[in-house]
């Protein structure tokens, strides 16, 4: 398995001296970003996956009938989470500046 480059950082400023601690604060805290990323990530995929292989059940059995509120309520149920997963995927992979 290729290192990633937190994982490599993390090893040097882990190793390094104690003044370097506000370093080694930052290097746990984009460990935990990084994680949560991949997280975000893999859940998306996950959930993409699920509707891809659900959706001609979906159109067989929902899109054919008439429109109750039970309906309208299963489209937010069900497309509602895939809008938020989408909007936290691209917060998640956002491009970050340090600069002020």
């Amino acid at each position: 398995m290729i290192p990633s480059f937190f994982d490599c950082w993390k090893r040097i400023v882990m190793e390094s001296p104690p003044h370097f601690a506000a370093l080694q604060r930052d290097v746990v805290t984009w460990t935990a970003i990084d994680n949560g990323r991949q997280i975000v990530f893999a859940s998306f995929s996950l959930m993409l996956y699920e509707y891809a292989i659900t959706l001609d059940q979906e159109v067989k059995y929902f899109w054919s009938g008439k429109w109750t509120p039970s309906r309208v309520l299963y489209l937010v149920n069900r497309y509602l989470p895939l809008v938020i997963m989408a909007m936290l995927v691209v917060c998640f992979n956002a491009s970050v500046s340090l600069t002020l």
